[in-house]
């Protein structure tokens, strides 16, 4: 999911997800679904992965062997999800709520892209126009030696240097960084999207919690493997390390006091849960909150950005044409 990655995109889960829940639900054999997948005309990455899973079926291996061997092209969640629903017996339900996961999903990714559209529009006008208008008043002010035209092919060509060679540099760096750990793992830490994206990992969380409690998995590997769904190597050692708690008769109210990541408000869903006997429902509702309240953040930190960023590049523009002005 991110550059040069063969990981598939949110979309194409939740595509995957629902088209193989309904067929599957419908009785057809996975292999007839993937298969009917693999010919229905999507992404060329939905397509061959299809391919890959049909035939690893068909060779002998379970659905959760055949994404294993394909890991890479899978978050953690999807993996561990699809292992414990087929063991369980209901693969079904758990393709259905991956479907909605990663629908959410997508729906937050476009609300991202929605608000930052505008600044990143204006940010382009700015890198581009900037060095066109400078040559243009150059020109006119019958400063520069050179025509126009070469003034103008001579900036943009430094101009496209400069930030192809930028944008080369991260992207190599970021496949590095990812070689040896998580994108989960970095945004956690990067502020101010921080406490967003430690919301988010929460949620994550939350949601596995519902579907393994309710396939009915022993809170102790529940809690455990929740904790690897996030993707994020400190919260699954973190949650990994209450396994023990639960083991030695803790109730998981007091287990999950001892989180570094889990809210505090989160408590209430916990103990409401274990004495009503409906965990899975509650993790749903916290799940839920902590994906409404992580949307809600962010909306307001790109709303207190875009105007700062519009006065930022107002007073470079004006810094770079006073400068322009003074020279001529």
């Amino acid at each position: 999911m991110g550059l040069l990655s063969s990981a598939l995109s949110a979309k194409d889960l939740a595509q995957l997800s629902h088209s193989l829940g309904t067929l599957y639900e419908g009785g057809v054999s996975l292999p007839r679904a993937f298969k009917a997948i693999e010919e229905s005309g999507g992404a060329s990455a939905l397509k061959n992965i299809a391919r890959d899973l049909r035939q690893a079926i068909e060779q002998g291996a379970t659905l959760g062997q055949a994404i294993h061997w394909n890991q890479k092209r899978f978050p953690p969640l999807f993996i561990h999800v699809i292992q414990i629903a087929e063991q369980s017996g209901s693969l079904g339900v758990a393709l259905s709520q991956l479907s909605k996961y990663y629908e959410d999903l997508l729906g937050l990714y476009r609300g991202v892209i929605q608000q930052v559209t505008y600044p990143l529009a204006v940010i382009l006008a700015m890198v581009v126009g900037i060095p066109i208008l400078t040559a243009f008043l150059s020109d006119v002010a019958g400063i520069a030696d050179a025509p126009f035209e070469v003034q103008l092919y001579w900036i943009v060509r430094d101009f496209g240097l400069k930030v192809g060679g930028m944008f080369l540099i991260v992207v190599v760096a970021a496949r590095v960084t990812f070689r040896y750990t998580t994108r989960e793992s970095i945004l956690m830490y990067a502020w101010p999207l921080s406490g967003i994206v430690r919301r988010i990992l929460i949620s994550r969380f939350a949601w596995a919690m519902m579907v393994f409690t309710r396939s009915g998995m022993p809170l102790d590997h529940a809690i455990r493997q929740s904790g690897l769904a996030t993707g994020a190597r400190r919260i699954a050692q973190d949650f990994e390390r209450m396994a023990p708690l639960l083991r030695q008769g803790h109730s998981l109210e007091e287990a999950l006091r001892t989180s570094k990541y889990l809210p505090k408000s989160a408590m209430v869903y916990i103990s409401t849960g274990e004495i009503t006997g409906k965990l899975d429902e509650c993790f749903e509702h916290l799940s839920r909150g902590l994906y409404d309240e992580a949307l809600f953040r962010l909306r307001v930190l790109v709303g207190i950005i875009e105007p700062l960023w519009i006065l930022a590049i107002g007073g470079m523009i004006v810094g770079g044409l006073g400068l322009t002005m003074g020279a001529n």
